[in-house]
C-alpha cells in the first residue's frame, strides 16, 4: 500500500492444483519484473505455492508463498 514495491511484469508458467472440497492448493514457476523505491530490479523467477478456501461460494487465498529460483 507504501507504493515502494510495483510489479511491473507477473508471468506464471507451469501451475498444477489440486481441490478437496472447500480447500485448494496450486503451485507454479513465475518470472517478476518490479521495481522498488524507484529502482528497477533484475528479472528473477520464483516457485509459488498456495492455498485456497472456497467460503460463501468464493475462493479466498488463506496461504501463499513464493521462494526465489537462485541459479
Amino acid at each position: 500500500s507504501s507504493g515502494r514495491l510495483r510489479y511491473v511484469r507477473w508471468e506464471p508458467a507451469e501451475m498444477r492444483g489440486r481441490i478437496i472440497g472447500d480447500v485448494g492448493a496450486i503451485r507454479y514457476r513465475s518470472r517478476i519484473e518490479m521495481i522498488s523505491t524507484g529502482t528497477a530490479l533484475p528479472p528473477f523467477e520464483c516457485r509459488h505455492t498456495g492455498v485456497y478456501e472456497r467460503i460463501d461460494g468464493r475462493w479466498l487465498a488463506v496461504m501463499s508463498h513464493a521462494t526465489a529460483i537462485v541459479a
